[in-house]
């Protein structure tokens, strides 16, 4: 025979339950979502920011006024050559 099969064994492995379902995703629910983390993710990679206690009480219950922060240190950051001496 011209052709030479080589047969290899097959090991079973244990497979574990997994979601077959996807989970639900609405519009309405991607649009908070990112609307929680632009700001904060721009902001981020420019600064390390710790928030005090009253500020985090304001931005949580009024989200308008925390973007509207957020928005103005963006606009007005410093270059990178910013240095604290």
């Amino acid at each position: 025979m011209w052709f030479n099969k080589t047969i290899t064994p097959r090991i079973s492995r244990a497979t574990q339950r997994r979601e077959t379902r996807p989970s639900p995703i609405t519009r309405a629910g991607i649009e908070t979502e990112v609307a929680k983390r632009y700001w904060k993710t721009k902001l981020d990679a420019f600064f390390s920011m710790t928030y005090i206690s009253p500020v985090i009480t304001r931005f949580k219950s009024n989200k308008e006024e925390r973007d509207a922060v957020l928005s103005v240190l963006w606009k007005n950051k410093p270059g990178r050559e910013l240095t604290v001496q």
